[in-house]
């Protein structure tokens, strides 16, 4: 399994909210290859490229700019890279924040993604959200669609995490969204989530959730920092 990692936080304000990055990429599941994409502006003001290419040496890095959104940098890491196999599997992470942490149970996982075309991460939203979330519709541990601007009674939200059996899933949910705006319109990047693409699906692959825990770091102080528990 190859994890793509794409950084987007514009909570990064100093190089010492870099730890909390590097923490949650530590939370997330151990893999063969990592691929970064970092957004260029959190290199040119806290360096942040440079610290993550120092923990992960052998990784690939590349910087995305700013108006770049989520399905704008996975299609350009995908059609950037030459590492990755056809019909390679793939765990895609979004870290839109510096002040948070994944913790998960790893044999749940493991179960899932041996039962499962697609694996999407998600937490039970138990407050009001500051902005507006992406739902996640389910039936027993199922996917079923991701819904904008609607409320549903068990407030489920993606946390920007999802794994895919094959790639190439992705790919042809991809097209399929594509094929919805017709071959002379240019998907919005900025505006198009995974859940989005995800809702595109065919309806052979079959789609679960994974309840997890995000943790909040709750002071900038190192003392009160939650820390996560690596998995492997």
């Amino acid at each position: 399994m190859i994890n793509i990692i794409i950084v987007e936080c514009d909570g990064v304000r100093n190089p010492e909210d870099n730890y909390n990055i590097l923490d949650r990429i530590e939370s997330l599941p151990e893999s063969s290859l990592r691929i970064f994409m970092c957004k260029r502006k959190c290199q040119d003001e806290c360096g942040l490229a440079e610290e993550i290419g120092k923990r992960y040496p052998e990784s690939t890095i590349y910087l995305g700019e700013e108006e770049w959104g989520e399905a704008s940098s996975l299609s350009k890491v995908l059609a950037y890279t030459h590492e990755i196999n056809n019909g390679q599997d793939m765990l895609v992470s979004f870290i839109g924040r510096c002040d948070n942490t994944i913790d998960f149970d790893p044999n749940k996982f493991q179960e899932l993604r041996d039962d499962s075309d697609l694996v999407i991460w998600s937490v039970f939203n138990s407050s009001e959200p500051e902005e507006p979330n992406i739902q996640l519709e389910t039936d027993e541990g199922y996917f079923i669609q991701a819904h904008r601007d609607s409320v549903l009674d068990d407030n489920r939200v993606s946390v920007g995490t999802y794994y895919f059996r094959d790639w190439n899933i992705y790919i042809q949910a991809y097209n399929n969204l594509q094929s919805t705006w017709g071959a002379e319109t240019e998907i919005p990047y900025n505006e198009v989530a995974i859940c989005d693409i995800c809702n595109f699906i065919d309806e052979s692959v079959k789609a679960k959730v994974f309840d997890v825990i995000e943790n909040t770091t709750i002071s900038e102080d190192d003392n009160n920092v939650v820390r996560p528990t690596k998995h492997k």
